[in-house]
């Protein structure tokens, strides 16, 4: 807006960080970020998928480590085990599914690594691990915000075959963001990964799930650098309704 001015840190109204400076010939054309937005990042692990191999049933089947909270752990059911482990069975010959048929574990209310075994009817099972960990949020005071994602497993497939791989990265984290005022949804916007999924191999690799900030574009004949900490001024008649409702 041409009415907001860059100031001192000290002396704006709104304080923030220059984001990028663009030089439009006779002016800079300046990004401030006045609010970040809040955000988390998780771990996910990538592994190559090694089915286990049932010769006598000509079957396979496919599981994968995942993370659970405590609180998950009342409501746990067979669908979301199945679901939570992408725990999978197919006919090796034909590749048609094969139902799961049966799932065995033990759990306990608390932190600790528990096993939990798939099986199809034929016998062909696989066992794997539910991680229980402490819950993964960040919660952000001045912004009245809170955000949660939990480390996740996938395998070098899930990411190649992705058709929207930044909804499945939200997902497979159970990415979720809400106001601390009134309990309502927050939208993650802004997702981050340092890989490109085309290429990826087995590893860690880092995903960053935040809400969205506050930017202002302000044009300005002064210079300034990416990282400046800066304020923001305008007077109360700069300020403009866009729309009202109520009464």
């Amino acid at each position: 807006p041409e009415d907001l001015d860059i100031v001192k840190k000290h002396e704006g109204k709104l304080k923030g960080v220059v984001k990028s400076v663009l030089f439009k010939g006779v002016h800079y054309q300046t990004i401030v970020e006045t609010k970040a937005g809040t955000s988390i990042t998780v771990q996910m692990q990538v592994s190559e998928e090694k089915p286990v191999i049932n010769e006598n049933a000509a079957e396979k089947i496919s599981a994968n480590d995942f993370y659970l909270d405590v609180s998950d752990i009342e409501d746990l059911t067979d669908a979301a085990i199945i679901a939570r482990a992408n725990a999978q069975a197919w006919d090796s010959i034909t590749e048609d599914w094969v139902s799961i048929h049966k799932i065995s574990y033990e759990i306990e209310p608390k932190n600790g690594t528990y096993p939990v075994t798939f099986s199809t009817a034929a016998g062909t099972s696989i066992t794997v691990n539910m991680i229980v960990k402490d819950e993964n949020r960040v919660v952000n005071k001045e912004y009245q915000e809170e955000i949660f994602a939990v480390n996740f497993f996938k395998t070098v497939d899930d990411i190649k075959e992705s058709i929207a791989l930044t909804t499945d990265l939200k997902t497979w984290a159970n990415a979720s963001a809400w106001s601390l005022e009134d309990s309502s949804a927050v939208e993650i916007t802004d997702i981050k990964f340092d890989f490109d999924p085309e290429k990826i191999t087995p590893g860690t690799y880092s995903v960053t799930f935040a809400t969205e900030g506050y930017e202002y574009m302000v044009d300005t004949t002064d210079k300034y650098q990416v990282g400046d900490e800066v304020g923001l001024q305008f007077n109360p008649e700069d300020i403009h309704i866009m729309s009202k409702s109520g009464t």
